[in-house]
């Protein structure tokens, strides 16, 4: 997802649209996104000259489910194994600095495999330039393919690579991400 895309729908927010920025991961949430502010008080707030304080879906999410989730389940760790398992999730998951739960937790967002592994093969035959072809010829573009796993993670990890959606899909993932909040 682009810094300039939606975190409930990810389509594009543009300038002329009514948005809000996230105070704590300063992603932008079209108003219409269940975001619970009316056009009237979002009209309101951008007039005054105070400091609007936001929270979007995915970060309210964030704080909302998962900890109070795991806490719950933490408690019911009786054993020392078990105990020893959960200090590890909390430690190596849930409190890493390397493997943020936002870098493999896909909980409430639109995941569509099978077109992106799709789009991956698409890529791949594109590159190669045929359907069917040989296993001298698929092995050096798979090489090539794995020299830029780290520049494409990284590039994932920086928000820098967006994803291409279809409109009909893209307001389909917003009435989604609606009834995902009830």
């Amino acid at each position: 997802m682009g810094s300039d895309e939606c975190v409930a729908c990810s389509r594009k927010v543009s300038a002329r649209q009514h948005a809000l920025q996230c105070n704590t991961c300063s992603l932008w949430q079209h108003r219409v996104c269940d975001t619970g502010i009316s056009q009237q008080k979002y009209r309101q707030m951008m007039k005054s000259d105070e400091t609007i304080e936001f929270i979007c879906t995915r970060c309210r999410e964030d704080e909302t489910d998962r900890a109070p989730a795991f806490l719950r389940l933490s408690q019911r760790a009786t054993s020392p194994e078990l105990r020893s398992l959960v200090q590890y999730i909390e430690n190596a998951w849930l409190d890493s600095p390397v493997w943020n739960p936002r870098n493999w937790s896909f909980y409430r967002q639109s995941i569509r495999t099978n077109n992106d592994v799709d789009g991956y093969h698409t890529r791949i035959n594109a590159d190669i330039g045929r359907g069917h072809m040989s296993f001298y010829i698929v092995v050096p573009a798979l090489r090539r393919e794995a020299n830029i796993v780290d520049l494409t993670f990284r590039l994932v990890s920086e928000e820098q690579i967006l994803r291409d959606q279809r409109r009909k899909q893209a307001r389909l993932e917003c009435r989604l991400h609606q009834c995902w909040q009830g």
